[in-house]
C-alpha cells in the first residue's frame, strides 16, 4: 500500500538520523509533516509503525492530542503515556498516571511494578516541584502540545503538587516495607506456612494498609524488626511497644540457653520479662538435664556476632530518620553493656582491659550516633551508681566505658593518644568524612565548655572513689588525663 511505501522510506531516514546531521533534521521534518495529516486512520498507522519499528523517541515528540488519546485509549500503555507527558513538561500528569497505576484496586498488579510506578510518580512530582519553583509562573498549559482550539488544562498550584509528592513518598515507604516483609516471609518455609494463601496473594499483588502489615503480618509472625520499621514510617511513638520489641530482638539470638553463672541467669530473666520470649528457658548449666543439653551456652558468646550485625543493620534503618524514639539508646545501651558484663564475668579480663572501647560503643558509632549523644547515655550509667556507693565494681566499669567513648572520639579525630596502640574498628578504618564529623563534634563540645567540665567531674569522682582497686582507679585516671591533654592541645 501507499502507507507501506511511505513508512519504508521514513524508517530508512530515521535509521540514519543518528549518523548524519542532515538526515536527523530531515527525519524530524518528515515525521512532523506526516503527523499533521487530518487522516485519523493514517495517524494511527503512523503511530503504530513508529512504535513497532523502535523509534519511540520520534513518536513521543509528536505534538498531537490524537497521539495522547491513542496511547491512553488504544494502546492503554501507562508507562508510554507517562513518558509522553514528561517529554512535554507535564510532569504532574506523568506523576498522576503513575500514581493511578500504582494504587489501582481494579486489577492485581505485582508489588514490584507498583513500587516502580510509585518511584516514577515521586520523581515526576519532584520534577514538577522544581520547575514550578524555578518558573515565574506556576502554570503549565497542555495547549502547548495540543492542536489549536483544544481546552487548556492548568497545572495544579505548587501546594497541591507538594501534597501529591508527600502522599506518593509516604506510600512508597510503606510499599517498600511491604516488599521487605514479603521477602522475609518467602525466605522461610515456616513463615509461609503460617500465612494464608489469600493473605500472601494480597502481599504480592496489592498495596496492603500499613495497619494490616503490622497487625496481620509482622506482629503475629514475630517479625520484630519489621514492626519497628513500620512504627518509624508511621511516626508512631508507642513507647511500651517499642521497648517490648527491642527486648524481644535482644533476646532473640540468646534464649533459650544454658548459663554457668547465677548472675547471668538473673540478668537474662529480667531481660526477657516483658518481651515476646518470656516462656523460653534459661537454665543453670550445673542443673541442666539431658533435655537442655543441646541448648547453647550463653557464656560462649556465639550470639554476639549475630546480635551485633542485627543491631547495626536495624540501627542504620532507624536512627537519624526522624523517629529516633524507635531506637531507644538508653534501653539498648543498658542491655548490651549488661549482656557484655555478665557474659565476660567468667573471663579473666580486668577492668583495666575495659578502658579500651567496648563493642557496643563501636557499634553505636558505626550506626552513626553522634559522640556527644553516646557519651550522654554512658554518663547516665555512672550517675545511677551514685559515685560507687552501691557497687564499686559496676561503677568503675561504667566509668571505664565513658573513658572508652572519649578515647575513641579523640582517636577518630586523627589525634594520637599517648601510650595507645592502633585502634581497630568494625568498619575497617576511618575515612576523611568521619574524621571531620568527629572533629567538628569535639570542637563544639569543647567550645561550649561542657565537655571539659564533664572531664573535671569524672576526675573528681575517681579521686573520691573508695573501696575500688587502686591500680584500676589509677589507670582510669591516667587515661582520662591523657584524653584531656590531647583535647586541650588540639582544640584550645
Amino acid at each position: 500500500t501507499c502507507y507501506s511505501v511511505l513508512f519504508y522510506h521514513l524508517t530508512e531516514l530515521l535509521n540514519s538520523a543518528h549518523e548524519f546531521v542532515d538526515a536527523s533534521a530531515l527525519a524530524e521534518e518528515m515525521v512532523s509533516v506526516c503527523s499533521s495529516s487530518p487522516d485519523a486512520h493514517f495517524l494511527r498507522n503512523l503511530f503504530e509503525h513508529l512504535l513497532t519499528s523502535g523509534h519511540v523517541e520520534f513518536l513521543l515528540r509528536i505534538e498531537s492530542p490524537t497521539l495522547e488519546n491513542w496511547i491512553a485509549h488504544e494502546k492503554k500503555d501507562t508507562f508510554l503515556l507517562a513518558q509522553y507527558y514528561t517529554l512535554h513538561n507535564l510532569d504532574w500528569l506523568s506523576g498522576q498516571i503513575m500514581w493511578k497505576r500504582a494504587t489501582t484496586v481494579e486489577e492485581k498488579v505485582p508489588l514490584a511494578e507498583r513500587i516502580d510506578c510509585l518511584t516514577r510518580a515521586c520523581n515526576a512530582y519532584q520534577s514538577a516541584q522544581t520547575k514550578a519553583t524555578n518558573s515565574s509562573s506556576a502554570v503549565s498549559l497542555v495547549g502547548a502540545i495540543t492542536q489549536a482550539g483544544t481546552p487548556q488544562v492548568r497545572q495544579p498550584p505548587v501546594e497541591e503538587i507538594n501534597r501529591l509528592k508527600s502522599q506518593a513518598d509516604e506510600q512508597l515507604d510503606i510499599a517498600s516495607l511491604q516488599s521487605r516483609l514479603l521477602d522475609a516471609i518467602l525466605a522461610s518455609d515456616n513463615l509461609v506456612n503460617n500465612v494464608g494463601a489469600s493473605e500472601l496473594d494480597a502481599l504480592k499483588t496489592s498495596l496492603v494498609p500499613v495497619s494490616d502489615l503490622y497487625n496481620d503480618y509482622a506482629g503475629p509472625l514475630a517479625l520484630y524488626d519489621m514492626c519497628l520499621l513500620i512504627l518509624r514510617t508511621c511516626h508512631e511513638n508507642d513507647t511500651a511497644s517499642i521497648a517490648k520489641l527491642w527486648k524481644s530482638i535482644l533476646c532473640d539470638y540468646i534464649i533459650p540457653c544454658r548459663v554457668r553463672d547465677l548472675s547471668a541467669q538473673t540478668f537474662l530473666a529480667e531481660l526477657k520479662r516483658g518481651s515476646m520470649l518470656e516462656e523460653e528457658d534459661i537454665v543453670l548449666d550445673e542443673s541442666a538435664g539431658s533435655a537442655y543439653a543441646k541448648l547453647p551456652l550463653f557464656e560462649d558468646g556465639g550470639w554476639v556476632p549475630k546480635l551485633k550485625d542485627r543491631v547495626l543493620g536495624l540501627g542504620k534503618d532507624l536512627y537519624g530518620q526522624g523517629a529516633d524514639y524507635t531506637f531507644p539508646l538508653d534501653l539498648i545501651v543498658r542491655t548490651l553493656e549488661g549482656l557484655r558484663r555478665v557474659q565476660a564475668s567468667s573471663e579473666t579480663s580486668s577492668l583495666i582491659d575495659n578502658i579500651q572501647a567496648s563493642w557496643p560503643v563501636q557499634l553505636f558509632i558505626d550506626i552513626g550516633v553522634p559522640y556527644p549523644v553516646i557519651l550522654e547515655v554512658y554518663d547516665s550509667l555512672i550517675h545511677r551508681e551514685s559515685n560507687g556507693a552501691n557497687d564499686t565494681d559496676a561503677w568503675l566499669r561504667n566509668m571505664a566505658n565513658v573513658i572508652g567513648v572519649l578515647r575513641i572520639w579523640v582517636s577518630r579525630t586523627n589525634r594520637t593518644l599517648a601510650g595507645s596502640g592502633p585502634m581497630q574498628f568494625a568498619n575497617g578504618g576511618i575515612g576523611n568524612k568521619e574524621q571531620e564529623d568527629a572533629s567538628a563534634q569535639l570542637f563544639r563540645a569543647v567550645s561550649s565548655g561542657g565537655l571539659l567540665h564533664q572531664i573535671d567531674s569524672y576526675k573528681a569522682f575517681l579521686e573520691a572513689c573508695v573501696g575500688g582497686d587502686a591500680d584500676v582507679i589509677a589507670s582510669l585516671s591516667s587515661s582520662l588525663v591523657d584524653c584531656e591533654d590531647i583535647i586541650r592541645q588540639s582544640f584550645l
